[in-house]
């Protein structure tokens, strides 16, 4: 499906290029230095790099003890296609409005200034009621990639396709990979209890997708109130296909009243006798009148479950050997580094 809508979007966009170069070139040259600008943007459009896939890719070693070079290679080179997709559609006039995503460099909850322009395009998605989803599509691929990939590191270990007869087998939670800082332990035991139980959901949730999705780890806390200034606790949270773990739904609330509002004077212009419900959405200043606390969720770290991230080397039946040698190669460092920062 994926596939064919890239397909649709650039005959749509050769088409729509193709139509403004014969009917609107007196156009062009009014606004030559608009264009030219967008397109120094677009063209500096880059993935957020991790230096050990890159590594792992040139040196022709795969990810040692998750994925082989071939598997490596093929999840990478789909992330240059969504880029180069990404820019093709950017180019276009209908997505015009979200360049300026890209026009300065703002850290996120990894403190990466690529990854965060990212994130200011799903923003930007979110609050916008046209058809912008291929563009948060790709976008949300990217991101998510990234905060899977960039929480690795390499080992040893074979990889290895089970048969069927795993299938039958009693899962065991290795607890040889945990984290060691004792503030990041006590944040684990104070939200599921203890690291066990941790681990244990988290593989369940993975093991819970059937199809595309990604398992996050979200650091929750609120931010500017006393009475809850201990309230800190980590999530676990699936999402599906290309979904954010951004509560990104939030901002649309900010002009569901305007919306409700334009619906009733609608209605009331048509002489309709349907009368719509006289509940309103609050806005969110008025919502912040009750609840006057802000309450922050930040990724710390995706781990998909797709099947093409381990068909390829696992096999049918290697979806939970998968997700094994996942829990086996995340970097705590880099995860507790994060939860520190925010």
């Amino acid at each position: 499906t994926l596939g064919k809508s890239r397909i649709g979007y650039r005959c749509f966009s050769n088409l729509s290029f193709t139509r403004q170069e014969l009917n609107i070139n007196n156009n062009i040259n009014n606004n030559n230095n608009t264009t030219n600008n967008d397109s120094i943007i677009i063209d500096n459009i880059k993935l957020p790099t991790v230096e050990l896939i890159n590594n792992s890719i040139a040196n022709n070693t795969g990810l040692k003890g998750l994925f082989s070079d071939s598997t490596l290679k093929d999840l990478h080179n789909g992330q240059s296609m969504n880029l180069e997709s990404l820019k093709e559609a950017l180019s276009d006039s209908y997505y015009k409005n979200y360049i300026d995503s890209f026009k300065s460099q703002h850290k996120d909850a990894s403190n990466n200034p690529i990854i965060g322009q990212y994130k200011n395009l799903l923003e930007k998605c979110s609050i916008n009621y046209d058809n912008n989803s291929y563009i948060f599509d790709l976008s949300s691929n990217i991101y998510n990639y990234y905060y899977f990939t960039s929480i690795l590191k390499s080992r040893s270990g074979n990889l290895i396709k089970p048969n069927a007869n795993a299938l039958l087998e009693t899962n065991k939670i290795s607890i040889n990979n945990i984290p060691t800082s004792p503030k990041f332990l006590s944040l684990i035991k104070s939200s599921f209890n203890s690291v066990e139980e941790f681990l244990t959901l988290l593989n369940d949730s993975i093991l819970s997708i059937k199809g595309n999705g990604n398992t996050w780890v979200t650091y929750n806390y609120v931010a500017n109130s006393k009475t809850y200034e201990n309230f800190k606790k980590l999530t676990i949270v699936n999402t599906y296909n290309n979904g954010s773990p951004y509560d990104l739904l939030s901002n649309r609330i900010q002009t569901g009243e305007e919306f409700n509002n334009r619906k009733n004077k609608s209605i009331n212009q048509d002489n309709n006798s349907i009368r719509s419900d006289k509940h309103t959405i609050p806005t969110i200043k008025e919502a912040q009148k009750v609840n006057n606390f802000k309450f922050n969720s930040h990724p710390l770290f995706a781990i998909p479950s797709n099947p093409s991230y381990y068909l390829r080397d696992y096999g049918v039946y290697g979806k939970q050997e998968y997700i094994k040698n996942v829990l086996a190669s995340i970097d705590w460092d880099i995860v507790q580094s994060r939860a520190d920062s925010n």
